[in-house]
């Protein structure tokens, strides 16, 4: 939590005003720790690329592993995409826990698996 959301949304009682300098201190720290990875960009090839591969694996229902941008970092899905949707910019994959539906826009890569 950001220092000044802290003051902005502490206001129900009048210890709030109050901060040791080892809180903010250790607030400052915390904020420093939790910066988000910046979101990568992808040049017009590796998104072909992944285009191409997401759409080979939906028409043959091939097992696909796919990267995704997260803030706190990276995070990979495999499985096989049951929807793809251009329009909406939505993926849907299924996996062995469940239906997972991805954002177009954070994906960073799409790798086949195997055959069908």
């Amino acid at each position: 939590m950001s220092l000044s959301r802290y003051y902005r949304y502490n206001f129900l009682y009048a210890g709030h005003r109050m901060l040791l300098p080892e809180h903010r201190e250790t607030f400052l720290d915390l904020e420093r720790a939790a910066d988000r990875l910046p979101r990568p960009a992808l040049d017009p090839q590796q998104q072909e690329a992944c285009t191409y591969a997401l759409s080979l694996a939906f028409r043959e229902g091939r097992v696909v592993t796919v990267t995704v941008y997260h803030p706190d970092g990276f995070r990979t899905v495999c499985g096989r995409i049951r929807r793809l949707d251009a329009v909406a910019g939505r993926v849907e994959v299924v996996t062995d826990t469940g239906r997972q539906s991805l954002d177009l826009a954070d994906i960073i890569d799409v790798a086949l698996v195997g055959e069908p």
